[in-house]
């Protein structure tokens, strides 16, 4: 169910929209960057210092929104520490599948 991107038929995950160009990296460049999230692409935290990548419609990191009380400090029953470490893993590997459910299905 994911729109295809671009002027081609398919949605990132198959090979549609704008390639990340940095050397050998295959994934989907972010917002308006030639890069995914793992070299540098999207959106990043407006915070001075923190290069996390920011979330939503804010202009923080997950642990600088909520600061801010923009998100709540556990989502789902999922706790803090583990939002953080999910975040580590999204900017190692770049965005978590949406078949990613937190209740364990």
């Amino acid at each position: 169910n994911k729109g295809a991107r671009g002027s081609t038929y398919y949605c990132t995950a198959h090979g549609g929209g704008t390639r990340c160009a940095a050397d050998g990296c295959n994934k989907g460049a972010v917002g308006a960057t030639d890069y995914c999230i793992v070299h540098g692409g999207g959106k990043r935290c407006g915070v001075d210092g923190c290069n996390k990548v920011a979330v939503g419609s804010t202009v923080f990191c997950r642990p600088h929104a909520q600061d801010a009380g923009l998100l709540p400090r556990s989502f789902h029953g999922v706790s803090q520490e583990e939002m953080e470490f999910l975040d580590d893993v999204e900017a190692a590997f770049g965005p978590l599948d949406d078949r990613v459910r937190f209740d364990g299905t």
